[in-house]
C-alpha cells in the first residue's frame, strides 16, 4: 500500500477539520423596571435568552436569516420565522430579528401562544419597547402591557463556553497529532538496526 507523506496527511486532516464558518453564541438579558401601562406602576422584571449565528455577510449585523438558534426564556424559536411548536401546547414565532455587533443594539419580536382547553394566552415581546400578555377564555379576557423605561438595562455577551465547532477542531487536532505520532514511531522502528543471533565461529 502506498504511504501518504506526513505533510500531505497533516494538510488534508487540517482542511477536513476546518469549519466553513464558526458560529457564535450570545447570551442576552433585560433587567430593571418596566412601566405597567394600565396602572402606571413600575414592575421589576427580568428576561433572559440566547441566540446563535454567524455574520455571513460581514456587515457587523446579525440578521434573522443568519441565525441557527434563538431562545426567549424557556421557549426555543425556529430561526426561519415560521410559527412552530416550542413547548407543550405552545406555538412560537420570531420576527424582525437584528443584532448590531458593533453597537450592541438588539431588535426582535417574539410571540408565544399557549393553548388551553377553553382559551389561550399570548406573550409578545418587542425588544427595547414592550412586553404584553393577552389572555382569553370562556370567562372573558384581558391584556397587560409593560413598557420599557430609561432604567431598563440590556446586556448582551458572547457565551464563554466552547462552541461545538471549536470542540470539533480540538478533537481533529488531537487526532492529527496521534496519526503523526504513530507514523513517526513506525519510521523510527524501521531505522533501528536489526540484531539477531550470531552464527558460532568456526
Amino acid at each position: 500500500m502506498r504511504k501518504v507523506p506526513l505533510p500531505l496527511l497533516a494538510l488534508a486532516t487540517g482542511i477536513a477539520c476546518t469549519p466553513a464558518h464558526a458560529e457564535t453564541r450570545w447570551n442576552y438579558r433585560y433587567d430593571g423596571p418596566l412601566l405597567h401601562k394600565e396602572s402606571g406602576k413600575l414592575a421589576d422584571e427580568s428576561f433572559i435568552g440566547y441566540f446563535i449565528g454567524t455574520d455571513l455577510s460581514g456587515d457587523n449585523v446579525l440578521t434573522q436569516d443568519e441565525l441557527s438558534a434563538f431562545t426567549w426564556g424557556s421557549f426555543g424559536f425556529a430561526p426561519a420565522g415560521e410559527l412552530a411548536s416550542c413547548a407543550i401546547a405552545t406555538m412560537c414565532m420570531l420576527k424582525d430579528f437584528a443584532y448590531n455587533i458593533g453597537t450592541g443594539t438588539l431588535d426582535f419580536t417574539s410571540t408565544a401562544k399557549y393553548y388551553m382547553s377553553d382559551g389561550s394566552t399570548t406573550y409578545t415581546m418587542i425588544a427595547g419597547e414592550s412586553y404584553t400578555v393577552a389572555g382569553y377564555s370562556s370567562m372573558g379576557g384581558g391584556t397587560a402591557t409593560y413598557l420599557w423605561t430609561p432604567d431598563t438595562r440590556l446586556t448582551v455577551a458572547i457565551a464563554p463556553v466552547p462552541e461545538p465547532a471549536n470542540m470539533a477542531m480540538l478533537a481533529c487536532g488531537i487526532a492529527m497529532l496521534g496519526i503523526i505520532g504513530t507514523r513517526r514511531r513506525r519510521w523510527d522502528a524501521r531505522r533501528l538496526p536489526v540484531s539477531g543471533p550470531r552464527s558460532p565461529s568456526t
